[in-house]
């Protein structure tokens, strides 16, 4: 029994690899296993803020932490360094469902859950017809999920001719002729 053991220890240290048979005959015995021993984490205590922050800068080695552990992502969004129950309680939804509300977990009940991902380039030509080559480009290519950017005037209802600023790089939606021209020849599906 020892000597199963051990070879069963010198197997799963990495000393030569399970075979099939090995690995199903591992699991068929580890499924029959009801018993397991009470884990209680009571022999560990919960390090407040200033000690976790405190052993990142020994590993970090007189790096400034502020710099190294808060992370901004390409949209400009900043990551805390870690991520507590205490501090997400303020932006988890308390009261409302998905397909409820400000629809923050998708338009239906269910969300997205059986759903596939959907991935998309961003388009952001100036002229409709432009991001219309772009978005049909996409779609060749496999693209499931379109994203345009809207302009300013767009975003505040003002007409491309009234609006003060033009040339930024983002597609004008603003008239009937515009969305027309920017969803010709589009297989769109709901």
């Amino acid at each position: 029994m020892a000597d199963e053991q051990q070879k069963t220890a010198a197997v799963v240290d990495g000393e030569r690899p399970l075979t099939d048979k090995e690995l199903e005959a591992m699991l068929r015995k580890s499924e029959k296993v009801t018993e397991f021993p009470e884990v209680t984490f009571d022999e560990f205590t919960e390090p407040t803020w200033d000690e976790w922050v405190e052993a990142c800068n020994v590993l970090l080695k007189g790096k400034p932490f502020d710099k190294i552990m808060y992370t901004k992502n390409y949209e400009g969004i900043t990551f805390d360094p870690i991520y507590t129950r205490k501090g997400t309680d303020a932006i988890l939804p308390t009261n409302d469902y998905p397909g409820m509300g400000d629809f923050l977990r998708g338009a239906t009940v269910n969300g997205y859950v059986h759903e596939p991902w959907g991935i998309a380039q961003a388009c952001d030509e100036t002229l409709p017809a432009e991001n219309n080559e772009l978005l049909k480009e996409e779609i060749s290519k496999g693209s499931p999920v379109s994203n345009h950017q809207l302009d300013t005037a767009t975003q505040n209802g003002v007409h491309v001719k009234d609006e003060e600023k033009h040339g930024e790089t983002r597609v004008n939606d603003t008239t009937l002729v515009n969305i027309t021209v920017l969803l010709t020849r589009m297989d769109i599906r709901t």
